[in-house]
């Protein structure tokens, strides 16, 4: 009886447990799913991180330029952005284009470091033929594309994309930081073919230009717009580092480098890098130091040069005609042979106050196609130099002060691509510390669960131990009533039935019924034991509850009169086995206190059972039970009605006797019954 017990409640306590740690994991997942954006877990945040971290060690640095030199184009100014303004770079011809790169203008921003200066918020790139002037747009940004802040170039990748010509077209300016007016400007428009800039040196037509056309060294012009002047410095930190070439010579010799490419290849650039400043602060020269002012180049393809040919006449003019990398756009043509004469070379002031040339180079490149041809090729000095660096093979083994030098789309290219990774990278890392701090908040959480989930399992022991012991206290309770209630009336019946026996013992019929009737009580008697030892199972009766009430009284008052009045017998049938065999029992337990200690020769029995309410009343004629209140009644019949939830009540009539009532409430009953 104690196992049937103690299983239902060891269920129920499993049950909470299960339920609780599957509360605990619901909330453990919720706050992580909100840990996820876009579906990445925390691992693919820190999976991402490391992969933008390598591949920025694998780009350039985004390097500025110290020098001075002509800035880009810039539009007249205007006083509220919606305003439209263009640009467009004419080509020689139709020609394929599988990249277009946008330059915007540097400014210094006192917070945020080097920073785009009025560059267009909202713009299109309109490409047509020369046969289609209105043209087609292959690309469209807004402020939602989120290209700005920025200080890189815009790369816009093109596919199967052929054009005479090329349109940037500004909807919405950007604003000038300095003055606060609305202008659309930038430094540079590169249109790479295969690795080749097409709009080097090209036309470019405008929609209005500032400060104009007769301010003819200013620092922003059209033509500006595609002289292949960056403000960037070419910091690659990849490969080895290379020490420029530099010689001082006597003001008048001009000194010739020549070239051999081995074979005749054809060329139609040709890129001449000057030596890169100190790296003290300040520098210790300017910044042009050792550019040639003026310089010749010729091609051949005999080393003597008899059938040379001038591809180059530079000259500057002014300090927007210099930077760091001169393009030289030539003719295309097949040559073997160049040759670089310094017709004005840069002046240094040497010891002893003496004035001498001096040419300072850090690389000459020669493109066929998109390959540099002069990289690793002989190079010769034909001059007497006053003094050398003897480092003349640095102009031809590709590389400068930083490393190794880049083709031109390629750095664009991976300049943009840095910008991506490095407007990504603080993105990641916010994720990630979200990430941390979301994890942090699971582990307190799962600690806060955890140990509310020890207290509760603490709770539910103590609480489960307290009703196993209330319940073993009930079952104990219910076994010595069953025992006393069912044994005893038994008992005392067959106590009867033996002196009945003894009485009749000359009258064989009256002796033999008197045995049975005996037969019957202890067979019963043995029922009855076998009900107390399975407490938990009520017992089915014989019969209906009014048949049993009749048998009992029968069996129990021989000698006495009695009626058993019973109202509501539907509403008895309704009830529980438990509840039925609880009453009898009461009924019973009253019977035999009657017959034991009343002296009575009548009593009556009123059973009334409604849907609200059960009420049974025995009352006889006896000599009266001394009890001045409830509290002094028979134990057993407290006992009984305890286990029962219900209340009893002991009156004496005016005509003598006892009256105990034993009252239910039937909702209550069938709450507890349960």
């Amino acid at each position: 009886p104690l196992s049937s017990v103690l299983c239902p409640l060891s269920l129920m306590t499993s049950a909470r447990l299960l339920g609780l740690i599957a509360l605990l994991g619901l909330a453990l997942q919720q706050t992580s799913g909100s840990a996820q954006l876009n579906n990445w877990t925390l691992p693919d945040f820190e999976t991402r991180l490391s992969e933008i971290d390598a591949e920025l060690k694998q780009l350039p640095a985004l390097a500025m330029r110290s020098d001075s030199g002509a800035i880009g184009y810039r539009s007249e100014s205007h006083t509220e952005p919606n305003k439209t303004e263009w640009i467009q770079i004419d080509l020689e011809h139709e020609q394929p284009i599988d990249e277009i790169v946008l330059v915007p203008t540097i400014r210094r921003d006192a917070q945020d470091g080097f920073q785009a200066d009025a560059f267009p918020l909202s713009f299109q790139i309109v490409v047509g033929t020369q046969d289609d002037h209105r043209g087609q747009v292959i690309a469209s940004y807004t402020e939602d594309d989120h290209l700005l802040p920025r200080a890189a170039p815009v790369s816009i990748p093109c596919q199967d994309l052929r054009a005479s010509w090329v349109r940037i077209e500004a909807t919405q300016l950007g604003i000038r930081a300095w003055d606060n007016v609305y202008v659309l400007q930038l430094a540079e428009v590169m249109l790479f073919s295969s690795g080749r800039n097409l709009a080097l040196g090209r036309k470019v037509s405008a929609s209005s230009s500032s400060p104009g056309p007769e301010f003819k060294y200013a620092a922003h012009s059209q033509r500006y717009l595609v002289d292949g002047f960056l403000p960037y410095s070419m910091d690659d930190y990849k490969g080895t580092q290379s020490i420029p070439y530099l010689c001082l010579f006597p003001l008048d010799v001009k000194p010739v480098l020549t070239i051999d490419l081995e074979q005749s290849q054809p060329i139609h650039q040709i890129n001449i890098h000057g030596i890169e400043l100190s790296d003290s602060i300040p520098q210790s020269n300017p910044d042009d130091f050792g550019m040639p002012k003026q310089l010749r180049i010729e091609a051949a393809n005999t080393a003597n040069f008899s059938d040379a040919t001038v591809l180059v006449d530079y000259q500057t003019n002014s300090i927007y005609d210099s930077g760091p990398i001169i393009l030289h756009k030539v003719t295309e043509g097949a040559y073997r042979y160049l040759k670089f004469t310094v017709l004005k070379p840069d002046i240094t002031d040497h010891m002893g106050g003496t004035s001498l040339g001096i040419l300072g180079l850090a690389e000459i490149e020669v493109f066929s196609g998109s390959v540099n041809v002069a990289q690793g090729k002989a190079i010769s000095i034909e001059t007497q130099l006053t003094e050398s660096a003897n480092n003349l093979e640095a102009l031809t083994d590709g590389r400068n002060y930083y490393g190794d030098i880049l083709p031109f789309d390629q750095w664009m290219r991976q300049l943009a691509r840095r910008h991506e990774l490095e407007v990504e990278r603080p993105k990641i890392l916010d994720a990630i510390s979200q990430g941390y701090a979301r994890q942090r908040a699971n582990l307190r959480l799962m600690v806060y669960l955890a140990s509310a989930l020890a207290v509760g399992i603490i709770m539910m022991f103590l609480i489960g131990r307290m009703r196993e012991m209330r319940q073993i206290a009930r079952i104990r309770k219910r076994f010595a009533a069953d025992l006393h209630d069912e044994l005893g009336a038994n008992l005392h019946a067959i106590g009867l039935l033996s002196d009945l026996a003894h009485d009749a013992v000359d009258e064989k019929d009256k002796l033999l019924r008197i045995v049975k009737e005996m037969r019957t009580v202890t067979e019963r008697t043995s029922d009855a034991v076998r009900y107390c030892a399975n407490s938990q199972e009520a017992r089915d009766p014989m019969g209906t509850l009014r048949q049993d009430m009749h048998r009992i009284a029968k069996r129990m008052m021989h000698d006495m009169d009695y009626t058993i009045q019973i109202k509501g017998e539907t509403f008895l049938q309704t009830l529980k086995l438990r509840t039925r065999n609880d009453l009898f029992l009461f009924y019973k337990e009253c019977l035999a206190n009657i017959s034991r200690h009343s002296g009575a020769t009548a009593f009556s029995i009123e059973l009334l059972a409604t849907s609200q309410q059960i009420r049974l009343c025995i009352e006889d004629n006896g000599q009266g039970y001394t009890a001045t209140a409830d509290s002094d009644m028979p134990p057993s019949l407290k006992r009984r009605a305890q286990i029962m939830h219900g209340q009893i009540h002991l009156t004496h009539p005016a005509e003598g006797g006892t009256r105990i009532c034993l009252h239910l409430k039937r909702r209550k009953f069938f709450f507890l019954s349960h």
